[in-house]
């Protein structure tokens, strides 16, 4: 038992998923420092140095050129600092970063979904009793479950300015509504790919969303049910969306799809790797043909459209509400327990 408050760093060149577990640690009575990292391998090797010296845990949030350098560094130093645990999330594994660290001097691998947790030991062979599920939380009393008088005929996307998120079906699936009631529309919500560099940059993406408007340019009718809504926050948003969109070709557990769940939108799943166990095989559809028949039988049953968002809130908050995710969070790395 140590007599100070335990010392926690962090190593990380993206934290946008980490404040939750920085506020959890901090009321649990940790300090907490940073090791910010300008990029994968790009960092200040004194500073990461000095933090692993200092810390009892080290976190390496994202696995990348962070958790080679803390893994070699602790081979050096003879097993120090005290805990190493390394969070891996999806996109780590189009990199070689996780076969590159020395898995032997990690304590923990923490992953977000079980698909996400096989692929990573497929990908790297990491052990499997070190690689351990804790999913992304959901703070389910932040959302009202309340809804506009529009929710009942309009979709819902959350974040959809990159090719793998798949907006072309939201826009195959509105059609299909739409060509039987004209009150069906979509909302996308998020930065839109023009406003984000590295997504505009790239050829590929660029081809695709240029694509993706010149099909709303051709057709005035699908255009006039779409709207773009800007980046912010999504619990108000929600209050005007029915049904949430998951039509991603890939995700390693689909945060926007939980939130607006947990909102009472009722989930709208095409076929991916683990969508039906993060979720359920409810809400899975097999196309968007299949999709537009089930929404315009709900669309037309208030009574049923709310025994289905029931249903969704009620699994949210039974898998993946905050506090026992953060218990999990504060077990893993305070009291060194899985």
């Amino acid at each position: 038992m140590l007599a100070r408050p335990p010392r926690v760093a962090v190593a990380s060149d993206d934290l946008k998923f980490f404040a939750p577990v920085d506020g959890w640690l901090r009321e649990a009575g940790a300090v907490l420092r940073y090791d910010r990292w300008w990029g994968h391998r790009r960092h200040d090797p004194e500073r990461g140095e000095e933090l692993a010296a200092w810390a009892d845990v080290l976190v390496c949030e994202f696995c990348v050129g962070n958790a080679v350098f803390h893994t070699a560094l602790r081979a050096e130093r003879g097993g120090l600092p005290a805990r190493l645990v390394v969070r891996l999330h999806r996109f780590e594994l189009l990199h070689r970063y996780g076969a590159e660290l020395d898995a032997g001097e990690v304590d923990l691998f923490v992953v977000p979904s079980a698909h996400i947790r096989d692929e990573a030991l497929a990908t790297f062979g990491w052990p499997p009793e070190r690689t351990i599920v804790v999913p992304n939380p959901v703070d389910v009393d932040a959302f009202t479950t309340a809804k506009a008088p529009q929710a009942a005929r309009t979709l819902g996307m959350i974040g959809w300015h990159r090719a793998v998120k798949r907006p072309h079906l939201a826009l195959d699936l509105l059609e299909r509504l739409r060509a039987g009631d004209r009150r069906w529309r979509l909302r996308l919500k998020g930065e839109r790919p023009e406003e984000v560099a590295w997504v505009w940059d790239d050829p590929a993406e660029r081809a695709y969303f240029e694509a993706l408007y010149a099909r709303l340019a051709a057709s005035p009718d699908l255009a006039a049910g779409v709207a773009f809504d800007a980046h912010g926050p999504v619990a108000g948003w929600l209050t005007g969306v029915g049904y949430v969109l998951s039509t991603s070709e890939v995700e390693s557990f689909h945060l926007a799809a939980a939130e607006g769940m947990a909102a009472g939108s009722v989930p709208v799943l095409l076929p991916r790797a683990g969508a039906a166990e993060v979720f359920d095989a409810r809400w899975l559809h097999d196309d968007v043909e299949a999709a537009a028949a089930a929404l315009a039988d709900l669309a037309a049953d208030d009574d049923a459209r709310r025994r289905e968002a029931e249903a969704a809130r009620a699994l949210v908050a039974a898998r993946y509400d905050t506090p026992p995710i953060r218990r999990a969070w504060e077990r893993l790395v305070l009291d060194r327990r899985v």
